[in-house]
């Protein structure tokens, strides 16, 4: 294409831009390409100049189908005679590759409307592209074992039971755990550990078919979608998964052998929604834990209460829903002045026919029927708004809340609680969570990612019932927590128990080195308080201190001798 000096300073000029430009007649035929457009294409000038559009690769959409020509953006700028804008565009190579490309397209047109060529200038968006793709699998996946993870299990489920309802087919839902995984984790270190779940996960995906999805829902936990399957299917899947696990498996050169509980539900005969599916598999695996040979079906029989159960759950959510739930608080007080540095928020339900029923209870309920995370966020506004009531009457209380497994695993997690503060107009020094010993040991790295998270919001962290567990030093000292709060099993046997003594003071020490506060919980009278005084606990909670009380009480209390100190 022969130029003029001002055409040849255009180019120049085309040529320093980073994005590609290539300029088309009305033919289609390509008349200029800058350096860019020849960069990102991988392909002399001549072969771009005066030739048609290489007809090699295959131009698809976003979601990987096949985009039409007239959907090519030059094509339609010239059929249109407007400009196209930002149109994403994969270019798939003759080996599979694909080159993601932002478009826009723009018509040239003569004295007489007519589009005399087609200017279309694009950004390689591949590395982006890729970028997002593996942010989305991260997301989305296991990073241990890289299986889908719930998030995306439940997605997959929901999307099975779906196609099941509209074709009339069945579908089976298999839920399992390693019963010796615990005993691995805490004999043979954590390392083992991650080594046995991703030969165990190998096995299982070796058994499948392409059609189903195993996952691993957290822990020694796993999950099995087999579209298609009736029970016989699945019960035939559980017995080749269960012989596929018998043999040892070899870590670090040594053999370790484990077994394991699978359970099953069917739909439509077991459920056909995700909830009722997920719980009744997980109900007819703890069946198979009493079962020889490792498994068992959903039986309405082996459900706890039966009936009675999905409609206890019914309720529960109902009460949280139209915001029946009941929270109160227990005072945690400081040895040294009496002064209250916190309460821990606790959830209380009271059926109008059962009365109080124990959180030991629905709590278990709630996390087997999919209501955690209502039930979480319930009493964390709520508990949000009590605080903004006190700080109104000039009682500067921090609130603590339980956080469940389930919680910790919920990559929302930050996210909701971020939104929750910003709604009550709390700052985050008016929150604490408290999580269990045993929690940061199902999924450390994760927990501690998350835990991290919420530290940087500004709330703070505790250890519940420390003592129980099996959480190594190495995490304790990476845990971003203000405090540990002694079991009350050893708590309460101070007096009379010198083992006990000894573990409170053990603890205590260990706390301190750690730069943390130590709260000895569960205490219920005079001698015991004074003991846990004497070995340097921080502060207190339980019975003898101050029972769990309705938030309107929590001023009559202070007002016996009690006083709220600045929050720490």
């Amino acid at each position: 294409m022969a130029m003029s000096r001002s055409d040849s300073d255009l180019a120049a000029i085309y040529d320093a831009m980073a994005c590609g430009v290539v300029v088309r007649n009305a033919a289609g035929s390509v008349v200029f390409a800058n350096a860019a457009a020849k960069r990102i294409f991988g392909r002399a000038p001549d072969e771009l100049e005066g030739a048609e559009s290489p007809g090699e690769d295959r131009r698809i959409r976003e979601d990987g189908t096949t985009m039409p020509d007239d959907e090519v953006p030059n094509v339609a700028a010239q059929a249109r005679g407007e400009p196209i804008r930002n149109v994403m565009m994969g270019m798939v190579r003759s080996d599979g590759y694909v080159r993601w490309l932002l478009v826009d397209a723009v018509p040239i047109k003569d004295s007489f409307g007519r589009v005399r060529e087609v200017v279309s200038s694009f950004t390689d968006i591949t590395d982006r592209k890729k970028a997002e793709h593996e942010l989305e699998r991260q997301a989305l996946h296991d990073p241990l074992t890289s299986l889908p993870n719930r998030s995306l299990f439940l997605d997959r489920l929901e999307q099975g039971l779906r196609t099941a309802r509209r074709v009339a087919t069945p579908l089976a839902l298999l839920v399992m755990d390693l019963d010796r995984f615990k005993e691995i984790n805490d004999t043979f270190g954590h390392r083992a550990g991650d080594l046995l779940i991703n030969q165990v996960a190998e096995r299982i995906r070796s058994d499948l078919r392409e059609t189903d999805t195993v996952a691993r829902l957290g822990g020694d936990e796993f999950a099995i979608l087999l579209p298609g399957a009736d029970q016989d299917g699945a019960w035939r899947v559980a017995q080749k998964i269960i012989t596929a696990l018998q043999r040892p498996f070899e870590i670090e050169g040594d053999a370790h052998e484990i077994s394991v509980s699978i359970g099953m539900a069917i739909s439509p005969q077991h459920g056909e929604d995700v909830e009722t599916l997920l719980r009744r598999a997980d109900i007819a695996m703890y069946s198979a834990k009493r079962t020889p040979g490792g498994s068992a079906v959903y039986a309405e029989e082996a459900d706890p209460e039966g009936s009675n159960q999905l409609a206890l759950m019914a309720e529960l959510r109902h009460t949280i829903e139209t915001d029946q739930l009941q929270v109160v608080y227990q005072p945690i007080v400081g040895f040294t002045e009496g002064e209250v540095m916190r309460v821990e928020a606790l959830a209380r339900w009271r059926h109008p026919s059962r009365g109080l029923v124990a959180p030991g209870e629905f709590i278990p309920l709630a996390e087997r029927s999919g209501l955690v995370k209502s039930l979480f966020s319930r009493v964390l506004a709520m508990t949000l708004a009590q605080c903004a009531a006190w700080r109104d009457a000039n009682l500067p209380l921090q609130a603590a809340v339980n956080l469940s497994i389930r919680n910790l695993l919920d990559p929302e997690l930050p996210r909701v609680v971020g939104q929750a503060l910003e709604r009550a107009g709390i700052p985050p020094g008016w929150l604490a969570f408290e999580i269990t010993e045993t929690m940061l040991m199902a999924e450390p790295n994760r927990v501690l990612r998350t835990l991290a998270e919420l530290r940087d919001l500004g709330v703070q962290l505790a250890i519940d019932d420390f003592g129980v567990g099996y959480s190594s030093l190495a995490y304790l000292q990476r845990l971003p927590a203000y405090a540990v709060k002694i079991d009350r099993s050893f708590v309460s046997r101070m007096t009379r128990d010198r083992g006990s003594a000894e573990i409170v003071k053990l603890i205590t020490n260990l706390g301190h080195a750690l730069g943390m506060k130590v709260v000895a919980e569960g205490i219920e009278d005079q001698a015991t308080y004074d003991a846990c005084a004497a070995v340097g606990c921080d502060s207190a909670q339980g019975f003898f201190v101050g029972r769990p009380m309705v938030a309107t009480a929590i001023p009559a209390w202070l007002a016996q001798g009690h006083r709220t100190t600045t929050i720490n």
